[in-house]
């Protein structure tokens, strides 16, 4: 309809409406749809999103995890190293202690060795002498129990010409000084030629006797005196305790 047409009133042509309403309605659905799937991808980012931070966080707590393990490897490892520095530590106290107890001494067993020897004669003669202790771990092998014990200890084996001779050559080793509570066995023994002889084997109690204090430090170690353990004797009073003595005035007024 022309404008001419609408100034002077003409009547109007009919409106047709040439676009079918379902096509209307599908154009509509179709935007919700598209709005739809638009929101499901934001949904969907959104998650992704979550997910990648939630790794990245887990990524940093395994990091952390894994730092203090390496931090508490080399903490035990350092424990460790101190803790064998100790144990070295406490054995040292103990050697020294241990020479403390025998007066930081030692023995001359080259001279030991040629008294005992000496004790042999014609009769008699030793095929083993072994001496043990006393060292920085201990005393050795002491004689102890029912015969005591000392600062270490002596073993022999020695052949004699008959039963009276062993047991003298016991009694000889016995009267060496330093040496203490010999005592032995003898075994008669035939050889092929018709030889008779005694076999003995025996043991021996060194005593503090042979200690030489060659080595005694003159301030002594933690406070012991070395000199008084040696001789197992009570140590000495710090100062001599004053005896008392009656006043002038006591004295005036007994008078």
């Amino acid at each position: 309809m022309n404008e001419t047409a609408k100034r002077v009133g003409s009547p109007g042509l009919p409106q047709v409406n040439l676009v079918p309403k379902e096509f209307a309605e599908k154009r509509a659905m179709r935007a919700v749809q598209v709005t739809a799937l638009v929101a499901v991808l934001i949904a969907l980012g959104v998650i992704v999103l979550g997910y990648v931070l939630s790794l990245g966080a887990k990524q940093l707590a395994q990091n952390d995890l894994d730092d203090a393990r390496a931090d508490q490897t080399t903490a035990l490892q350092e424990r460790d190293e101190k803790v064998m520095v100790y144990f070295n530590a406490v054995l040292r106290e103990q050697q020294e202690y241990t020479l403390a107890q025998v007066g930081y001494g030692e023995i001359d067993y080259g001279q030991l060795s040629a008294a005992v020897l000496a004790t042999a004669n014609d009769e008699s003669s030793f095929n083993l002498l072994h001496f043990i202790g006393p060292s920085a771990l201990g005393l050795g092998s002491p004689q102890e129990g029912f015969y005591g014990g000392g600062v270490g200890s002596a073993e022999f084996e020695a052949q004699t010409s008959s039963f009276a001779e062993a047991t003298e050559l016991i009694a000889r080793i016995e009267a060496v000084p330093g040496i203490a509570k010999a005592r032995g066995t003898a075994e008669q023994y035939v050889t092929d030629r018709g030889d008779t002889y005694w076999a003995v084997t025996g043991s021996a109690v060194v005593t503090d006797l042979r200690l030489t204090g060659r080595v005694v430090p003159d301030e002594g170690i933690a406070g012991l005196d070395p000199a008084r353990i040696a001789e197992g004797g009570p140590a000495p009073s710090p100062s001599p305790t004053p005896s008392p003595v009656a006043s002038p005035t006591a004295t005036a007024e007994e008078g």
